[in-house]
Order: C-alpha cells, then structure tokens, then sequence
C-alpha cells in the first residue's frame, strides 16, 4: 500500500531545481580514522552516494581491530532557493532520483503525504524490516510564505539498530537554521550515533532565548499602549506615545494589531505537543537500541555506547526543560493577549466616544441665519418669473396649435370641395357626348 500511495503522490509533484551536496560523517574506534565530508554531489554521482560505491564506498584497507561506530550519511540542500521549493506536492530532486533515495536509504515513504502539513511537524515509527530495523524520522517546518517565495525546512532520517548510521534528506532555505544546524552537527561529530541528535538541535534552535526575547519585547510595546489608551504610567518619558490621543487613534489601533500579531509567533503550545512526539522518539529508541548489539564488544564500543546512552538522558532532560520553558511562556503570552484585549476595547470606547462628541458638537452648530430672508428674498420672484414666462409660453403655443388646426382644416374642406366639383364636370361631358352620337345614327363605342 504504501509503495503505491507514495508512486501515486510523487506522480503528482512539481519538480523544481536546488544545489545539492552531501554530508558523511563516521566514528570509528580508533578517533584517527574519523572522517567529516562535506562537498557538492553532482548528478553522476548521486546514485554512487546513495549505494556507497565508487568514491564513497567504505574503505577496504582498515585495521582488523578498527570498527565503525556510528555514522550520519545526508543528502543536503541548505540553501534552497526557489520560491515554490516548499510549496504542496513539490520535490526539489527529479522523480526518479528522488523515489531513488527514499528507498535506498530506507526513508519513510509517507514523507511525501507531509509536503502541505502547517505548523512545527514532527513523527517517527519503525519500519518493517524484520532483519535490519530502522527508526524512521519526519520533523519539519514548511508552512510560511512571505513576500511571494515560501520558507522553512525539512528533515527525513532513517537510523539503522544493525549499522548505527543514521541516513536521510535535508532541506531549508537560507533564512531557516539548517545552516547553523548542520554546523552544530558537524561540531559534535562524535555523538551522531544518536538519530536524534540533528532534530534536538532544531529545536534548540527554534525555542532560543531570541524567541523569549520577542515575548519581553512585545510586553513592552503593550506597555506603551497602555501607556497612551488608558494613561498608565508604566514607561519612561522618553517611551511614550503622542499625547495628542486623538491624532493617535489610527496610530494605536495598527500598533495594537502589529503587536498582536508579534504575540501569536512561535505559539507555545504547538512546540508543546511536538516535544512531547520528540519523547515518544526517544522512549522507542530506548526501547530498541539496548537489544540491537548483543555481541561482545570492545572498551571502545562500550564507551562510546555510554557516551550515547548520556547523550540519550541529557536529550530527556531537556525535552522537560522545554515543557516546563513552554507552559511559562504561554501563560506570559495569555497574560499578554488578555492585556492587549483590554486596550483595545478602550481604544474602541474612546472612539466612540469621540464620535458622540463630534455629534453633538454639529447638533449645537445647527441654527438657522439671520441672512435666511435673503434667500427667499431671491428665489421666490425669480421662481414666479420662470414659471409666468412659462404659462404664457404654454398658452402662445396652445393658440397657435388651435389657429394652425383650423386653417388646415379649412384647407381640406377646399380641397373636397374643388375634388367634387371636378369630378361633376367630368360626369357631364361623359353623358353629353353619349347623347350626342345616339341622335346621329350611330352606335356607341
């Protein structure tokens, strides 16, 4: 079914073009032969990536008693650029490559059901691969457009129990933290053994102090509307508004929407729900991981294994600090948007007053002129003047039309009268002539 669905999905997607590199980093037990590679992967070589050969297949001259550790293999595009790059049922790989990676290296194949999900997005679940289970993760932020072109970034990633190598896809623009996440990745190469190590730095990252600092930020700006609706006097001189509230009105109320809307960003309780999946992720690897290595190890795979089983615990750790960091910040941004409400209604009552004002200030102005008299002084003889004219007027015409009736009537009867006449004459001569021929002898024609 879910190979179907995902050939189904794909068939349907726009293709758009984005610079595409990769990123692989493996630890092995003895620290020398680490590796750290990060270059651009060109369209030849994509499917050598994907299948380890050629230039990035595993090195064959290895000590016997130097093992892998962990591993992260990543095709990257962190500098996504095209305006619809985030846009619903778009892929930013051609169909077949991209159909391609998400098999080969065992990515969820649902990921292409997310390419419309809103809000911070975050699931993970185990594959059915009985042999070499993986613990598959979607985390993703995609839903933002400004200014025409669409913002964000997204995660796909497949740890693998057996090889301890987290494989996956990932994108994000440049105004998104993947460049500085990636970075940060990088710097702690040798805790990658941990498939969620990459999306707790996004987090981290999502939930910096900036995002506090906006919240104290925007409780300042309400601080001075209320300084300016209700004359609180909570700010420094310097700080306030006009005191000409009235001219302020339009000023207050777009301020009010503006910090409004500055409240509402990065709303808590959507992380809250996203890091609680974030500990159902880390529960499920707990639960799996401890039976994934049964055989002997060595003092340098059991160290790094208690490295990532420490890692593991301060990752639970800070999924609470977060839940804890959240529920303040939602009952600081309750606190404000009950605040903001209040100016509001204010700044609405004033305006209503100010309109009730302005109307009995025209009502008290309404009283008729002394001068009024000259108005009727001008109009009514002017009026009876038109209106004379045209009474005369009507009638000049009306007699004119009765004397013209007549005289084409008159016309008529002369005309009947001259017709009838013609007509007798003509009669006459007819029976003359008739009359005539008779008493000659002759036989009519």
């Amino acid at each position: 079914m879910d190979d179907y669905m995902f050939a189904e999905f794909v068939g349907e997607c726009k293709v758009v073009q984005e610079l595409t590199s990769y990123l692989e980093i493996f630890n092995y037990t003895n620290p020398h032969y680490d590796t750290v590679e990060e270059h651009a992967l060109s369209d030849d070589e994509f499917e050598n990536f994907l299948n380890r050969r050629g230039a990035f297949a595993p090195p064959e001259r290895m000590p016997a008693d130097v093992r892998l550790l962990s591993g992260v293999r990543l095709v990257v595009q962190k500098g996504a650029s095209d305006k619809d790059t985030f846009s619903p049922r778009c892929i930013s790989l051609p169909k077949d490559r991209y159909a391609s990676m998400m098999k080969t290296l065992d990515l969820p194949l649902r990921a292409i059901e997310t390419s419309a999900v809103v809000g911070p997005f975050f699931w993970c679940g185990y594959d059915q691969n009985d042999e070499n289970p993986h613990l598959q993760i979607l985390h993703r932020k995609s839903d933002v457009r400004k200014k025409g072109k669409t913002r964000g970034w997204e995660i796909m990633l497949s740890y693998s129990f057996k090889t301890a190598i987290t494989t996956g896809f990932v994108k994000g623009t440049e105004s998104s933290d993947i460049i500085k996440a990636l970075a940060h990745l990088t710097g702690c190469a040798r805790q990658v053994g941990h498939p969620m190590l990459l999306s707790t730095i996004i987090l981290t990252y999502d939930l910096s102090p900036i995002n506090d600092q906006k919240q104290r930020e925007a409780r300042d700006w309400l601080r001075r509307l209320e300084n300016a609706v209700s004359m609180r006097d909570e700010v420094d001189q310097g700080e306030q508004y006009n005191s000409d509230l009235l001219v302020q009105v339009d000023g207050l109320n777009r301020d009010l929407v503006e910090c409004h809307s500055h409240v509402m960003w990065k709303r808590p309780q959507a992380y809250f729900e996203l890091v609680l999946e974030m500990e159902v992720c880390l529960n499920r690897f707990k639960t799996f991981w401890p039976m994934a290595h049964r055989r002997d190890m060595s003092r340098e795979e059991a160290a790094h294994r208690q490295d990532i089983d420490k890692l593991h615990r301060s990752m639970v750790a800070r999924m609470e600090f977060y839940k804890v960091k959240l529920k303040g910040l939602e009952n600081y941004i309750h606190t404000t948007l009950e605040r903001l409400k209040v100016q509001r209604e204010a700044l609405y009552n004033i305006m209503t007053q100010r309109e009730a004002r302005l109307n009995l200030q025209i009502a008290d102005e309404a009283s008729v002129s002394a001068w009024v008299w000259v108005y009727f002084a001008m109009t009514i003889p002017i009026t009876f003047f038109f209106v004379a004219a045209w009474i005369w007027y009507d009638r000049q015409r009306k007699v004119k039309d009765e004397r013209d009736e007549k005289e084409l009537q008159e016309e008529i009867d002369n005309m009947e009268k001259d017709i009838m006449a013609t007509m007798r004459r003509k009669t006459m001569s007819r029976a003359h002539t008739w009359n005539t021929a008779l008493s000659m002898g002759g036989a009519p024609v």
